[in-house]
């Protein structure tokens, strides 16, 4: 069977145990798209930048 992704394991420097799993698709393609929803579903929002904090007044 022949899947629409690439993928590719890379181990954790330190950890023999742990491996970490990419995948990626064709630009444009369903499969790109089904990845970015499914990114979506787990990845939490970006946080908004810190506000600067007013000067003393001197």
């Amino acid at each position: 069977m022949n899947s629409p992704y690439d993928y590719e394991v890379l181990a954790v420097t330190g950890d023999p145990d742990q491996t970490l799993g990419i995948y990626t698709a064709e630009p444009g393609s369903p499969s790109e798209q089904a990845l970015r929803l499914l990114a979506g579903w787990t990845s939490e929002p970006a946080a908004p930048p810190p506000h600067p904090q007013p000067s003393p007044p001197r």
